[in-house]
């Protein structure tokens, strides 16, 4: 009965690094030795500044120029896509305007009694006490007498 209230010790693992850790070390390590110091590339303390002034002349104009030319780019699509619906539209309506003239003036001549009988006699229509007669052959007849 000894043994069963005993309990099984476990082994203590110790904490294990992440694997990602040891690349990193490695390439500080690696880094800190290959790392020449800045004076290396530039003599004084002048250079540096001379360089630090340089750097922003021709820097700061191009990022003014691109954030500007970004903030512009939605604003002008939608312009020029706005001003071609509009030159659509007012051929549209155009278009539109010569055809209610057609139709007004063609409303105007078929309200008038003439064009009502011309249209009736067309189609095969005759007033009453009239005769229709059909002629056939006045084509060839025309032509040829047409010399």
């Amino acid at each position: 009965m000894a043994g069963k209230g005993k309990r099984k010790e476990r082994k203590r693992r110790r904490p294990r690094a992440p694997r990602w850790l040891l690349p990193v070390i490695v390439l500080g390590v690696v880094g800190f030795l290959y790392v020449r110091p800045i004076t290396t590339y530039l003599e004084t303390r002048s250079q540096l500044d001379e360089r630090r002034a340089e750097a922003p002349r021709w820097l700061l104009p191009v990022i003014v120029l691109g954030v500007v030319g970004f903030l512009y780019v939605r604003p002008i699509t939608t312009y020029l896509e706005t001003r071609s619906q509009l030159d659509e539209r007012r051929a549209e309506v155009a278009s539109l305007r010569a055809e209610r003239a057609r139709v007004t003036a063609r409303l105007a001549r078929t309200t008038s009694l003439d064009e009502l009988s011309r249209a009736a006699r067309s189609i095969g229509y005759v007033k009453p006490g009239e005769h229709l007669f059909i002629v056939k052959g006045t084509a060839e007849w025309r032509r040829r007498h047409a010399r």
